[in-house]
């Protein structure tokens, strides 16, 4: 009796469990309505970012008056669209947070179509590995522009030049960027040769389709004695011909 009590308290606990999961996961009116959330949220990131470069400098001030109702912002996404580019731009990873407008549009894009979200594992991953790269890669260059690589490009710059100087945090960039150029966008070696050699195929193709006018020398029917010979025969007719005027 002890035995199927124990079996029979597993059994319900399992059950509590497997239906607050079961509550816990989105319908698909659910995913629907967020995914189109999301998507609407790129968009507007997608306008508030373009416009912080237009008139980034002008709603500058502008960011820390956010309740003040008469303050005005040029900024097409309003005071909101000024403070999220502010923030994610300016204070944040630079012209590099472009790239979550492409992530939250293509999550909410999976919502609504139905997909799953597990294939975007791989994109969330480099796209933010690349957000980190580029923001720090601008920070390291662009020094006199803080809106390219952001706050936190220049201040992660500084932090790694503390330890391995500008030599050291060169060369991480370059193998940051070689990391990725290999295992996301799968640039190899091999790739690169089979590349260059069918440019020089190419190369070859046209130049065999479209033969010079000038005789090459490997030609047997070109004399070069008889060119010669050709050449100075012009020459001394355009001499015969210049007559010397004398003074008269």
């Amino acid at each position: 009796m002890a035995k199927s009590t124990k079996k029979e308290t597993l059994n319900k606990k399992k059950e509590s469990e497997s239906t607050s999961l079961k509550s816990w996961q989105l319908t698909k009116q659910h995913r629907t309505v967020l995914g189109a959330l999301l998507v609407l949220f790129s968009i507007a990131l997608l306008v508030a970012f373009v416009s912080f470069f237009i008139y980034g400098k002008i709603d500058q001030s502008a960011v820390s008056e956010l309740t003040d109702r008469k303050e005005a912002v040029q900024n097409w996404l309003g005071k909101f669209g000024a403070y999220l580019a502010d923030l994610a731009i300016y204070r944040g990873f630079g012209i590099a947070s472009f790239l979550f407008v492409r992530l939250f549009f293509l999550t909410g894009m999976y919502l609504v179509l139905d997909l799953s979200i597990k294939k975007l594992k791989g994109t969330w991953f480099w796209d933010l590995f690349a957000i980190i790269v580029i923001s720090v890669l601008f920070g390291f260059f662009a020094t006199s522009v803080p809106e390219l690589g952001g706050t936190v490009g220049f201040e992660l710059n500084l932090f790694i030049q503390d330890y391995i100087g500008k030599t050291g945090t060169l060369l991480t960039l370059v193998f940051g960027l070689i990391i990725y150029l290999i295992f996301k966008i799968q640039v190899s070696p091999d790739k690169v040769q089979s590349f260059f050699e069918s440019t020089k195929k190419e190369i070859k193709e046209d130049i065999a389709s479209h033969p010079s006018i000038v005789p090459s020398s490997n030609d047997p029917s070109y004399n070069l004695e008889e060119f010669a010979v050709e050449e100075l025969d012009e020459t001394d007719e355009e001499l015969d011909n210049i007559h010397l005027k004398t003074a008269g």
